[in-house]
């Protein structure tokens, strides 16, 4: 089996968290070889005209997804499986749609509160159709006797 490795693409500028990506390539790489399947390794960033281009022409049965970000945007993790749907290419990892909603913080603890899961309550900003937290007094809620983690919408 022909698989194509696919993670994003790194720049000069980019983390070490991003950097890291390589190790994982060359571990899975390493492990698909010892299976026997021929390999492709391919990057990933925002010209994603471009990437299909590629993946067209690469022909891969299957696409080993190790895309994180694209052009150093977290919140852009959906786009690349997006993209092999849209060109019904099968690929390891989560889909689209999982992607986009976990990788979205408030719209994750809005669905998991929903289903009935615990989750800590939390503050804006954000748009007015984001669901609120509770005012002071009412259900016994004091913001004073929580401990605050605070994380941006998107990134990590």
């Amino acid at each position: 089996m022909h698989v194509a490795i696919v993670h994003t693409a790194l720049s000069e500028e980019s983390s070490p968290d991003d950097l890291d990506v390589l190790a994982q390539v060359n571990a899975v790489e390493g492990g698909l070889k010892a299976l026997g399947h021929t390999i492709s390794i391919l990057t990933c960033d925002l010209n994603l005209s471009e990437m299909s281009r590629r993946l067209k022409e690469c022909n891969a049965d299957l696409i080993f997804n190790l895309v994180e970000s694209i052009s150093g945007h977290g919140r852009l993790i959906y786009l690349f499986p997006a993209l092999l749907d849209a060109l019904s290419i099968p690929y390891t990892g989560s889909n689209t749609e999982s992607l986009w909603m976990t990788s979205h913080k408030v719209l994750s603890k809005d669905r998991m509160a929903a289903a009935g899961l615990p989750t800590p309550p939390w503050i804006g900003p954000f748009p007015d159709t984001y669901p609120r937290l509770p005012q002071r007094g009412s259900s016994g809620y004091d913001p004073e006797a929580h401990t605050w983690i605070v994380k941006s919408l998107w990134e990590h």
